[in-house]
């Protein structure tokens, strides 16, 4: 058998592998690995572990009931690099299978990696997929992230399982594989997006995995974070925006979709968006509400404040159906 040598050596022979090419798993896996994480909690005096994703730089994280379930204590996030730290959970829902859970604690370089959520409902069969964990509590035992490579197999409602798994609703069916303690983690398309939060239903006999659709969770995911995105909102116009409420009186932007009609407009990360059509908005409920009565091609007003320079940008609207893929 050929001999492997330690990257160390390999360093220093000059022999390191140069980066992984754009759009690539490897290169999908530098992005994502470092927001997956391993969970551990204690529930009625047993040990539970499984996988969480990091999907915003503060510290929440989305996982499975299965492995964070209601009366679960002692809850404990592993980062890559061994970095351990205390989680509270802020919500479980069981008929979703979805327990969010938000990070005690901060990192001293300040935020944390995280996943951009994508968009679900816009997967083929044949797509492909992506999936990462903490298969085998590897990420506890050896610092690594697992990854699957397969395809998005189908697209269907479940009604019925034979695991432990409870979750019944649409799913998303991929041949990335899924192992023991995998569960929770992510399902990725090819853009390096979340598209799905992996569950215990898989069948042993033909490897399959499944995965519960993120836009199934975004509802519950928003009303928790605090946080608006018109991708994953039934409303009739896209801008590319992701908004977060601050201080229960301001709302800011936290992430602006490349090539969008936010970003054509000059909307960035962190500016603050004080009114629409002339009229304040202080919180994501008011802007929801405003937004949701804008139609597509039209021209929304925003006004924004960056520092201490206020300014009225014009963003036309697309409809979904224009939205780059």
């Amino acid at each position: 058998m050929p001999t492997l040598l330690p990257l160390t050596l390999l360093a220093a022979l000059g022999a390191v592998p140069g980066p992984a090419p754009e759009g690539s798993a490897a290169a999908i896996y530098e992005a994502v690995a470092p927001a997956v994480v391993a969970i551990t909690c204690e529930v009625a005096g047993s040990q539970y572990f499984g996988t969480g994703t990091i999907i915003d730089p503060k510290g929440w994280v989305v996982t499975s009931t299965t492995v964070v379930p209601q009366n679960a204590k002692s809850v404990q996030i592993y980062l890559r690099g061994g970095v351990v730290l205390p989680a509270k959970l802020e919500l479980s829902a069981a008929e979703k299978e979805l327990s969010i859970l938000r990070v005690e604690a901060s990192l001293p370089q300040g935020d944390f990696p995280s996943v951009k959520l994508g968009d679900s409902r816009r997967l083929h069969v044949g797509d492909a997929a992506l999936s990462f964990g903490n298969a085998y509590a590897s990420i506890q035992a050896d610092d690594q992230v697992t990854l699957g490579e397969g395809i998005v197999s189908g697209l269907y409602s479940l009604q019925e399982t034979h695991s432990e798994s409870k979750y019944r609703g649409l799913v998303i069916e991929t041949t990335a594989h899924v192992n023991d303690g995998m569960d929770g983690g992510p399902l990725i398309d090819r853009s390096g997006s979340m598209v799905g939060v992996l569950c215990l239903n898989y069948s042993l006999n033909r490897w399959l995995g499944t995965a519960v659709p993120i836009g199934e969770l975004m509802p519950l995911i928003g009303r928790v974070r605090g946080w608006f995105s018109d991708t994953a909102e039934s409303l009739p116009a896209y801008a590319g925006l992701e908004l977060e409420e601050v201080g229960g009186d301001t709302v800011r932007v936290l992430r602006v979709e490349e090539s969008s009609p936010a970003a054509l407009a000059g909307l960035s990360k962190g500016s603050w968006i004080t009114s629409v059509e002339g009229m304040p908005i202080r919180s994501l409920q008011a802007f929801r509400e405003a937004f949701g009565k804008a139609k597509a091609g039209s021209v929304l007003r925003l006004g924004l404040r960056n520092g201490d320079a206020e300014s009225v940008v014009e963003l036309r609207l697309w409809g979904k159906e224009w939205r780059w893929t």
